[in-house]
């Protein structure tokens, strides 16, 4: 074999290195933008109600979305727990897990795999997880929340109870604005303000 010719097939040592390396390539995803730019992305405007809503094009938000996550991203447990996506990155059809967590992991309801979780406290807030383990259908109450819980909305500790609750609450309040249509307008920039 010559000395720069790749491995057929790398060991899971390896890949986790890999993994590490598209991992510390991320800090760069962080960056949130100057006000001047992000609100020349933005369209706010107000749904039938008064409401006031916000609209940017997909790609942006995604880039948004990356920046807010990208901080307690896990990008070796979720390669790891998502093999398709691990050979995406490997073949570098997809940038990172992260890119793809942000842009379509996310919303296909795949788990982060990076928050404060309790097995006691979500054994006993979701009674039906005990009874899924005892028949075989999980391993344990993490797998249950990695594989279903985190996509029908499950919270992993009492930590979280009041954020979820709140992110419920304006769930709501978006799909009542989304019901009652928008009057979205492009927002004009201060006077004064010029852009470079």
């Amino acid at each position: 074999m010559k000395p720069n010719a790749e491995k057929p097939f790398e060991t899971k040592t390896e890949a986790m290195q890999k993994a590490k390396s598209h991992a510390a390539g991320t800090d760069a995803g962080s960056y949130v933008p100057p006000p001047q730019l992000l609100q020349s992305l933005i369209t706010r405007g107000t749904d039938a109600q008064g409401n006031p809503i916000v609209s940017m094009p997909a790609d942006a938000f995604t880039k948004l979305l990356e920046a807010a996550l990208n901080p307690g991203f896990d990008e070796v447990s979720y390669l790891t727990s998502n093999s398709d996506i691990r050979a995406g990155v490997d073949s570098g059809s997809i940038p990172s897990g992260l890119r793809h967590f942000a842009a379509y992991g996310f919303f296909e309801g795949r788990a982060p795999l990076n928050c404060d979780f309790d097995s006691d406290w979500y054994i006993a807030t979701y009674p039906d997880v005990e009874r899924a383990i005892k028949s075989g259908q999980v391993r344990d109450a993490a797998h249950h929340f990695e594989v279903f819980g985190y996509a029908e909305g499950r919270v992993p500790s009492s930590s979280f109870q009041a954020t979820v609750g709140e992110w419920h609450r304006l769930a709501s309040a978006g799909s009542a604005a989304i019901d009652g249509g928008s009057t979205a307008t492009k927002e004009k920039k201060p006077p004064g303000k010029s852009r470079s």
